[in-house]
């Protein structure tokens, strides 16, 4: 059931469809709950599920996910590097060779 304020779904933009499929991921929220929060039918949830769950092969398919950008790997290799040091740092404690 639609609430009142709720726009019309077959109106509405992409937007509040790509939402409502990211929302759905198990274990988050229900379909019910996603549906009531958007305003829409738990069938028209449901089916933006199965559609966004039939075109993920479509997304991936050069077969590699979204590479990250720069800003994303220098943090990662921030993160890389802290971790050895702290590895190494531990190894000296506990008396390991390395």
């Amino acid at each position: 059931m639609r609430r009142a304020d709720a726009p019309n779904p077959k109106e509405s933009c992409a937007e509040p469809e790509s939402e409502c499929r990211l929302g759905g991921h198990p274990g988050i929220r229900t379909t019910a709950q996603i549906a009531q929060s958007f305003g829409v039918h738990p069938n028209l949830v449901a089916s933006w599920k199965r559609q966004a769950i039939e075109h993920l092969p479509e997304i991936f398919a050069n077969g590699h996910a979204p590479a990250p950008n720069e800003t994303d790997k220098d943090e990662l290799y921030r993160q890389i590097g802290q971790l050895k040091v702290e590895l190494e740092l531990l190894k000296k404690r506990a008396g390991l060779p390395g």
